[in-house]
């Protein structure tokens, strides 16, 4: 507002015949003098500014003054010039204003956009269908935006309440603006419809430890996924148990009140709604470690809750848990908001623990899958002279009953016949009565339902999802996006539109 105000007042006042007495420009200038000296003596205040830019920027103010104060106003010269100075101030603040805020190098960001592109391209080449794709490494939270694909991150000041709130619950970072899909498990990765997944490649021999594609994640139970393709840089998974967008689940799902603050819990919980098995709210159990062994730190008792205190404030202090798997199950841990990057570090068999480090709820990380008789090694290395192990525990995913659920849901999908970004038709088997048709799809007022033709109601399932009761048998059932209230705002700017032409037509006829 106020840079705009100065720009209108500029135009009022620079027209042709406009020209400053010598107490205006001596006023002017003494301004900009004193100005300048106060910014250059100062200019370690001023962390947004160098000494080159103030030079440059007084050059430029010293150019406009003159110019304006030259007897050349009606002469082509002078509009010529007025506008090679505004150009070329206005490209000079724009460059050097972009280079100040620049957060990576240009190949930096460029190698990096154009690989998961090239992995985006290549599955959306071979698979038309409606699916999502997750990831180990991330630059930013839009990255699906950007290289246009259905992912589990995003950021946005106008997010939702419902959408990190669920992404806390399944254990994952969420944040009020954001939330990131970097801690997804078997279970999840199925029910939301991750139907493929990008690892970042370890390099070896000289490029050891570099990549173009951050980390941000640590995913053993890919080791469950299909390997279909590789390059250079990162390897693309196919997730099996990847349930449908759609597909006809147990009513319970309507009821479910899920308050449970144990991800593990959360997950399990959700599962058995929609199979409407009991047994698989038990599909995780929490395991015990084989040895744990403490440098430097006061010996505990108990690990999950407990408070680690260096001994010698000056020196290293860690703990070191072990484990061997008794099963080819997935293993996971789950880390407190305090057991986070920042105050420790975390070295899983001789290597860094990738996570992503802002996270507010307690999420859960990929340990172990297919490791069963292989010893597992985790180190906690404290950044800071304590450390309280919030909610972390190790736990391990009971895969044959997860199997087994996810089997019974695949035996009726909802088979799209037609799906764009706003609309879905498909047909669908339900096989009892009283099921219901249950999507990924993030619940909103703007979507509207239809079962053989007739309009029906949608309901919210887990605060999250959109689903639909289903009648005994065979079903077309469509889903389309139209945004609340548009209806309203187009009537009111309609009918303003009409009474603003009515008036003029009026006046017109009245003159």
């Amino acid at each position: 507002m106020v840079s705009f105000w100065l720009i209108w007042l500029a135009a009022q006042t620079l027209t042709a015949d406009f020209q400053p007495g010598w107490l205006a420009i001596g006023l002017v200038t003494l301004i900009v003098i004193a100005g300048s000296a106060y910014v250059g003596i100062n200019l370690a205040k001023f962390k947004f500014l160098t000494l080159n830019q103030l030079l440059l920027g007084l050059l430029f103010v010293i150019l406009a003054l003159a110019l304006i104060t030259l007897p050349i106003k009606h002469h082509w010269i002078y509009p010529l010039t007025f506008l090679v100075i505004g150009v070329t101030e206005v490209a000079a603040n724009a460059f050097i204003s972009l280079n100040n805020i620049s957060y990576v190098s240009q190949s930096e960001y460029g190698n990096y956009t154009n690989e998961l592109q090239r992995l985006v391209n290549r599955v959306q080449k071979r698979d038309h269908g409606f699916y999502r794709i997750g990831k180990t490494f991330l630059r930013t939270k839009g990255d699906a935006f950007q290289t246009g694909y259905n992912g589990g991150g995003v950021f946005s000041s106008v997010l939702p309440k419902a959408v990190p709130t669920f992404f806390g619950n399944i254990g994952n970072p969420d944040g009020d603006g954001f939330v990131e899909y970097s801690n997804g498990t078997l279970v999840t990765d199925s029910l939301l419809n991750m139907k493929y997944y990008f690892q970042q490649n370890q390099l070896a021999g000289a490029l050891s430890g570099t990549s173009i594609l951050p980390a941000s994640s640590n995913k053993a139970d890919l080791a469950d996924y299909q390997k279909i393709s590789s390059d250079h840089w990162a390897t693309t998974y196919k997730n099996q148990y990847a349930l449908p967008m759609g597909y006809a689940a147990n009513q319970q799902i309507l009821t479910l009140k899920n308050k449970t603050t144990d991800p593990t819990q959360y997950q399990a919980n959700w599962l058995a709604a929609l199979t409407g098995n009991s047994q698989d709210k038990q599909l995780y159990t929490a395991e015990n470690f084989d040895q744990v062994t403490f440098q430097n730190i006061n010996q505990q008792t108990k690990i999950t809750g407990a408070v680690l205190q260096k001994k010698n404030l000056l020196k290293p202090g860690k703990i070191t848990l072990t484990f061997t798997p008794t099963t080819n199950d997935a293993y996971y841990f789950t880390f407190g908001s305090t057991v986070n990057p920042d105050n420790a570090t975390f070295i899983l068999n001789g290597k860094t623990l990738n996570q992503y480090k802002t996270y507010r709820n307690t999420i859960l990380v990929s340990a172990a899958d297919h490791a069963k008789g292989h010893q597992q090694k985790l180190t906690i290395q404290l950044s800071k002279g304590s450390l309280w192990l919030d909610n972390f525990t190790l736990y391990r995913l009971n895969t044959p009953r997860f199997q087994a659920a996810i089997n019974q849901l695949k035996t009726q999908p909802w088979h799209l016949t037609t799906h764009t970004s706003r609309y879905f038709k498909g047909t669908i088997t339900s096989k009892h009565a009283g099921q219901v048709l249950n999507t990924s799809i993030p619940y909103s007022q703007g979507w509207h339902a239809t079962v053989n033709g007739h309009a029906v109601k949608t309901y919210k399932t887990i605060g999250m999802f959109t689903a639909v009761k289903l009648p005994k048998g065979n079903s077309t059932v469509t889903l389309a996006y139209w945004p609340p209230l548009l209806n309203v705002g187009l009537l009111i700017s309609g009918g303003t539109f009409i009474i603003l032409l009515g008036g003029w037509w009026f006046s017109r006829r009245h003159q």
